[in-house]
C-alpha cells in the first residue's frame, strides 16, 4: 500500500494506539510506514514476518530510541534459529550485545498466544 493509502487509513482510524507491521516489508521504503505511526503516537509492533533479518529488525528498532517497541505474537508467523537472528531472537532478549549497530537500541516488550497451540 503506497503511504497516501496508508495516512488515509490512518485517518479512518483515530483511537489506533498499535499496529502490527513487518519490519521486512518495511525497511523496503525506509520504515516510511512505521515512521507515519510514530508521528500519530501510534505504537508500530513488529510481527508476522519469517523473513525479517538482524539489519531490518535494528533499522526498525532504531526509529524509536529508548523507548521500546513492541513485538505482537511472539513465535507465531517468526522463524528462530541462534545464527539467524529473527524477531524471536529480539523478542528473548533483555539486553543487546556491546555492539555499535545495537547502541541506543531498547528491547521490545513482547506479547505471546499462551495457548499450547501458538507457543
Amino acid at each position: 500500500m503506497p503511504l497516501s493509502g496508508f495516512e488515509k487509513l490512518l485517518d479512518a482510524m483515530p483511537s489506533a494506539r498499535v499496529m502490527t507491521i513487518s519490519p521486512h516489508l518495511e525497511a523496503k521504503t525506509q520504515y516510511a510506514r512505521m515512521k507515519a505511526l510514530l508521528n500519530r503516537g501510534i505504537l508500530p509492533s513488529l510481527g508476522h514476518d519469517r523473513v525479517a533479518n538482524e539489519e531490518e529488525i535494528i533499522g526498525a528498532l532504531s526509529l524509536s530510541p529508548g523507548r521500546p517497541m513492541h513485538i505482537t505474537h511472539l513465535f507465531n508467523v517468526c522463524n528462530f534459529h541462534h545464527r539467524m537472528p529473527s524477531l524471536v531472537n529480539f523478542g528473548l532478549a533483555d539486553s543487546f550485545p556491546n555492539d555499535p549497530r545495537y547502541q541506543g537500541l531498547t528491547p521490545p516488550t513482547v506479547e505471546l498466544i499462551g495457548d499450547l497451540v501458538h507457543v
